[in-house]
C-alpha cells in the first residue's frame, strides 16, 4: 500500500520544482496529494497533480480544512513557513500524530512575526529539511544537530539531455525573478562592457517580477535593446539554456541556486557569484566560474574568456553536466526524500 502525503503550500507562481518531485516520488510508490492555503489554481503543466480544493476564504479557515484532512495521510510535508507554522497548530489542536516535515527553501526570516512563526514551526516539526548547507548554517547555525532532526537535501530538477546538433546561437542568458537580489541591473553593466569588444552580442533575460520596468530602462538606457532581449516567464526555459553558451547567475543573495543546477544539467556554462548555495553548485574553474557579486569588471572579464576559449566552454560545461547528473537530478532529490519519508514513518 502506498503511504499518502500531503503538500502543504503557499506558492503563488509556477513551480517546475513540485512538479519534477511530485512525478518522481510517485514512481517511488507514494501518493502525493497538494492543498494550497494560498487558493492557488495550479497552471496546465500541473493539472495532473492531485490537489485538494481549498474552500477557505483566509488562513484560519484554510488550517481548519487542513486539521481535519490530516488523518487521511501518513506525512505532512509543508513547503515554507506560512505552511508550516499552519500546519503545526493544526496538528497541535487535533491532537494529530502524523509526521510533519518543514521544508525550508528559501532565506533567513525576517521581521519579528516570521521568525517567531519560523521558530515555532522548526520546534513541534518532526524534521527541518534546508535546500543548502549555507541555509542551515545561517538558521540554526554551524553546529553539529545531534538529534538529525535538521537535514539538508539539495534540490533536484529535471532536465532533458541537450540534442546533439544543438546551436549555441546564445551568447548570455540572464534567468530568474526580476528582483533585486538577484543583480540583473548590475549584470547589465556588464554586459554593456562586453558588448564594445563583442558588438554582436545576444542575450536572452527570461523571467518576470517587479523589476521589470526598471529593467527594460536601463536596457535603453545603455543602448542594449539591438542585443538583450526579454522574453517574460517561460514555464520551462530549458530549451533557451540548450542554446546558450553561457548562464550569469550575478545574484547578490541566493539560498540555493536552482537556476544554475538548470544551466548545469542544460551544458551552458555558470558564471555566478560569489554567494550563499551558489558556492557549492559552481567549483571554480572546474565546472563554472565563480565572481564576487559586486566586481562588474570580473563578470565581464570571465563572459569575455569563455566567449573567445572554446576549449575552457567545453570543459566546464562537460564537469557541470557530469556534477548535474550525480548530485542534482530530480531522481537523486527523489531518493533523498523517499530515504526521509522511510526514516520517519519507520519511526527512526
Amino acid at each position: 500500500m502506498k503511504a499518502k502525503v500531503l503538500f502543504v503550500v503557499e506558492q503563488l507562481e509556477d513551480s517546475r520544482y513540485y512538479s519534477d518531485l511530485f512525478h518522481w516520488l510517485e514512481s517511488e510508490s507514494y501518493e502525493i496529494w497538494f492543498f494550497n492555503l494560498a487558493q492557488f489554481k495550479f497552471n496546465e503543466a500541473t493539472l495532473a497533480h492531485r490537489t485538494i480544493l481549498n474552500t477557505s476564504s483566509n488562513y484560519f479557515m484554510s488550517m481548519i480544512q487542513l486539521m481535519r484532512l490530516m488523518h487521511r495521510f501518513d506525512v505532512i510535508h509543508a513547503h515554507e513557513f506560512i505552511p508550516a507554522f499552519y500546519s503545526v497548530i493544526a496538528k497541535l489542536v487535533s491532537f494529530n500524530q502524523k509526521k510533519l516535515i518543514f521544508h525550508w527553501h528559501h532565506g533567513k526570516s525576517k521581521g519579528f512575526k516570521p521568525f517567531i512563526m519560523a521558530s515555532f514551526s522548526m520546534f513541534f516539526s518532526d524534521r527541518i529539511v534546508f535546500v543548502s548547507e549555507e541555509m542551515r548554517a545561517i538558521n540554526v547555525g554551524r553546529k553539529k544537530i545531534r538529534n538529525g532532526k535538521f537535514k539538508v537535501i539539495e534540490n533536484g530538477i529535471s532536465v532533458d539531455p541537450s540534442p546533439v546538433d544543438i546551436s549555441r546561437d546564445i551568447d548570455i542568458c540572464l534567468l530568474g525573478r526580476l528582483r533585486e537580489e538577484k543583480g540583473f541591473l548590475q549584470a547589465l553593466e556588464a554586459i554593456a562592457e562586453i558588448r564594445q569588444i563583442h558588438p554582436q552580442l545576444k542575450v536572452k533575460l527570461i523571467g518576470s517580477g517587479p523589476q521589470k520596468e526598471e529593467l527594460k530602462n536601463k536596457i535603453a538606457k545603455l543602448h542594449l535593446s539591438d542585443a538583450v532581449e526579454m522574453l517574460g516567464h517561460i514555464y520551462n526555459p530549458i530549451p533557451f539554456l540548450h542554446r546558450s553558451k553561457i548562464l550569469l547567475v550575478p545574484s547578490r543573495s541566493e539560498p540555493f541556486g536552482i537556476v544554475a543546477i538548470e544551466g548545469l544539467g542544460a551544458g551552458a556554462v555558470v558564471v555566478a557569484s560569489r554567494v550563499g548555495g551558489l558556492m557549492h553548485i559552481i567549483d571554480h574553474n572546474k565546472n563554472g566560474l565563480l565572481v564576487g557579486s559586486n566586481d562588474l569588471v570580473g563578470f565581464s572579464n570571465s563572459i569575455h574568456e569563455l566567449l573567445i576559449n572554446h576549449a575552457l566552454r567545453t570543459k566546464l560545461s562537460e564537469a557541470g553536466l557530469e556534477k548535474f547528473n550525480l548530485k542534482y537530478s530530480a531522481a537523486k532529490m527523489a531518493e533523498r526524500y523517499t530515504l526521509l519519508y522511510k526514516e520517519l514513518l519507520n519511526g527512526s
